[in-house]
Formats: C-alpha cells, structure tokens, sequence
C-alpha cells in the first residue's frame, strides 16, 4: 500500500489494517514460541504463497477479459455503439464509467459479513473495496461475438481481490457468476430496470449458506447510490454504499 492510498482511507479502515498486521506478527511469535524460528518462516511462506496464488488468479481473469494472450473478442464501449435491452438503456447508459466509493457515507460492510460468515482475510478485503467500474463490452466469440454484456468491477485496496461480473443485457437471459464471498458453487445473475430510472443486480446461489444479494444502482447527480439487500436463510441485511464518478 502506498502512503498517498493510504490517506484515502477512513480511520476504521486503517484500523482494520493495523489489526491485520499486529496479527500475523502475533502469529508469528506464538509460532516462535512453539516451534522455532523454521516455523515463522513457513507461516510467512504460506501466507505470501496464497497471496501470489490468488493474484495470479486475477491477473488470469483480467488477461481473459481483455484478450491478452489471445484473440481479443470484446469491444470497449468506446469502440463500438452499445445495444441494450430497451427497457435499460435509459437507466444505465448514464451509469458508465468508473466510481470512487466514499467511505465516510458509506455503511460499513461488518453487519453482511457476519451473516455471510465471512472470515477475516475476506472481511477486510470486502471493507476496502475502494470503488466501482461499471462498462459494456461484447461476448467472448461464437454466437456471443456481438452480444453487450453488463461488466461489473469491484476492486479492493486489497490487490488480490478484485470482483469481476458479467451480465445479459436482454433483460430476461442470466449469466453465472463467481459467489463474492468467495465460496464455490457459483451464482445465477441478471440485470433489470426498475421503475424510477434505478437498475436491480441480483445474484442468487444455492449451496452453502442459500440466498442472494440485491444491488439497486440509482444515480443522484454526480453520485451513485447503490442500496445492498444481503439475504441468507431467510435472514435480511440492508446496507449503502455511495460512490462518486471520477470518469465516464
């Protein structure tokens, strides 16, 4: 982390931060304690070794999403007129671009994650996503060359965790997508227009702690507020969080 992305952060988040810290160095010296400097070492290799894992993982993502290593199939918004679905059209265009997230009117992510069981590695991931990229793009080749697809990002201070989405621009077709808590089994996602010029995201998921997330995009000026309805067995958590546009 630099110290200029640093300053950004809210108080509770630097916190959250130099708690992460303060225990991977008390791991560090209860496993001195217990088996020697050799097994500090090996915690530390473990760690680094998860984290290159999972960026690479991202990395693999981003490749495939931009073409790079192969044929490059989708089009930026830029470079090509997008055809949505009539009904949200009017709603998303206005949406694109890129969105830095206000934390000090945003809701804290706590309450989500401890109905999502979410562990601690993921939860401070979650907290310190540090904005939104909203674009469209065409499908991948074959029959789905000239196909929009809705691409949601969602990338973290934390550089391993980066949510990537996509979805049918139909208004009718789902798409699958990775769980954001990160669980396997996938989840069902479709985009809609809702009444008032917002946009509903819904991912739905079985397995594991059944249930779905809800977003509602709705744009206020230059701010786009989106309304979070977390729903796992039954049990409901509403959050907001509030993001301002620095390009589209």
């Amino acid at each position: 982390l630099t110290a200029k992305t640093l300053a950004t952060l809210p108080t509770r988040d630097l916190l959250r931060l130099a708690g992460a810290a303060c225990a991977a160095w008390a791991a560090t010296l209860a496993l001195r304690e217990l088996v020697g400097p050799l097994g500090a070492t090996f915690f530390w290799l473990v760690l680094g070794a998860a984290a290159f894992i999972a960026a690479d993982a991202d990395a693999g993502a981003e490749a495939e999403a931009t073409g790079v290593g192969g044929s490059d199939r989708r089009v930026r918004l830029a470079e090509a007129p997008v055809r949505l679905a009539p009904s949200l059209r009017p709603a998303l265009a206005p949406m694109i671009g890129r969105w830095a997230k206000d934390y000090g009117r945003s809701d804290t992510l706590d309450a989500a994650c401890d109905l999502w069981r979410i562990n601690f590695v993921v939860r401070n991931a979650m907290n310190l996503v540090r904005g939104l990229e909203l674009r469209v793009e065409r499908g991948g080749g074959g029959e789905e060359a000239e196909e929009e697809q809705l691409i949601v990002l969602l990338p973290s201070v934390v550089k391993w965790f980066k949510i990537r989405e996509h979805y049918s621009l139909d208004g009718s077709s789902e798409t699958r997508n990775r769980r954001r808590d990160l669980r396997r089994g996938g989840a069902r996602s479709s985009v809609r227009a809702c009444p008032g010029g917002a946009v509903r995201i819904t991912n739905a998921w079985d397995g594991s702690l059944t249930g779905s997330l809800v977003d509602e995009l709705s744009l206020r000026g230059e701010e786009l507020v989106v309304t979070s309805t977390l729903t796992i067995c039954g049990q409901k958590v509403v959050f907001n969080t509030t993001y301002t546009r620095i390009e589209g």
